[in-house]
């Protein structure tokens, strides 16, 4: 619909056929994943433009549905692998992030319903809200684990933690709608926060948890590069070597804190905002696969996890065939080889 006009929007739309009493239309309304900081209107960009944001934004949000998706699977199957705090911190942030690109992707242009679109738009307010508040978490982890070490304990981290990553959008959310409900109410294009609270609700909770953020990343980068001493280099490695590894270590803290999230507030300049609504469109949108990538595809131990998983408990009887005795733990015969072994004892018993 065409605004509160009544009548149809013709953007994003071309004519394939007309005849005598039909006009038929082909219509492809694709969002880029910039509007949810989009802090002014800015120069119309051309289709060519608007397409290929929108496909970044999908693929992006695609990959990173898997890979958060991969996340959650994870803990929910190894005991031991959620057992582990920072685990438990990942875990929080994976599911804020992920409903947040699901609630995004299919509800952000629903704007068949009043209603139903107010309670997208206040999904999507409290999912993005919580996804920055478990980010200023892991930041707190990561300098508590990667700078401070010693003496790091604090007692129900992951309660309070919980306390504050879950309760701080709610009180957000709550303070919006106990001004005007209709403050979520949809916007011209999108079911989003109304650009009357913006500014208050989404802008500054977020670029102050950014500023957080980027204040302990600084921390981080300057403890494990410049503030190292040589004589912590261990014996085997070089100096060169010792800063690729702890340049892959900040790259990932940097991902992991959302740093990339500052690109959508600097498309709001003049001059550069199509450079950056890209950087912002494709870094962000694939921040949760890269979550995946790090904290399970390169982690040995998770991976092992999902091997032996994946393989089945391994049988640990001997079979005698042939009078030539066969170790199952040496052979390793999968779940159709056991079928097969019970198949031929039952037919020797017969």
């Amino acid at each position: 619909m065409n605004d509160n006009s009544g009548g149809w929007s013709y953007e994003g739309c071309f004519t394939f056929l007309t005849d005598s009493t039909h006009v038929r239309c082909y219509c492809d309304h694709l969002t880029s994943f910039a509007v949810i900081l989009e802090m002014k209107s800015g120069p119309a960009f051309t289709e060519i433009h608007r397409n290929l944001l929108s496909v970044i934004t999908y693929i992006g949000c695609f990959l990173s549905i898997f890979g958060l998706g991969s996340i959650i699977l994870t803990f929910i199957v190894f005991s031991k692998w959620r057992s582990e705090l920072k685990h438990k911190v990942l875990f929080s942030l994976s599911l804020s992030l992920f409903f947040f690109l699901i609630i995004f992707l299919y509800g952000i242009e629903r704007l068949g319903s009043m209603y139903g679109c107010m309670v997208v738009a206040l999904l999507l307010h409290y999912f993005m809200l919580a996804t920055f508040s478990w980010m200023v978490v892991e930041a707190v982890l990561q300098y508590y684990g990667l700078v401070k070490v010693i003496g790091t304990y604090v007692p129900r981290f992951i309660q309070k933690a919980s306390l504050f990553a879950w309760g701080l959008p709610l009180i957000i959310v709550a303070a919006v709608l106990s001004v005007d409900y209709n403050l979520y109410s949809s916007s011209n294009k999108y079911c989003w926060v109304s650009n009357k609270v913006f500014y208050y609700a989404v802008a500054a909770p977020v670029l102050l948890m950014l500023a957080i953020n980027f204040v302990i990343f600084g921390i981080i980068s300057y403890s494990n590069t410049c503030g190292r001493s040589k004589k912590y280099l261990r014996s085997n490695q070089n100096e060169k070597q010792e800063m690729i590894t702890r340049s892959k270590a900040v790259f990932c803290v940097s991902v992991l804190l959302g740093l990339s999230w500052v690109f959508g507030f600097l498309a709001a300049m003049d001059g550069a905002e199509l450079m950056f609504q890209y950087l912002f469109t494709t870094t962000t949108t694939l921040q949760g696969f890269l979550f995946f990538v790090f904290f399970v595809l390169r982690q040995k131990k998770t991976r092992d996890l999902w091997l032996t998983f994946l393989k089945g408990p391994a049988p640990t009887a001997s079979h005698n065939t042939g009078g030539t005795n066969v170790d199952s733990k040496d052979s390793q015969p999968g779940p159709v080889q056991n079928k097969l072994y019970k198949v031929v004892y039952r037919a020797k018993m017969m």
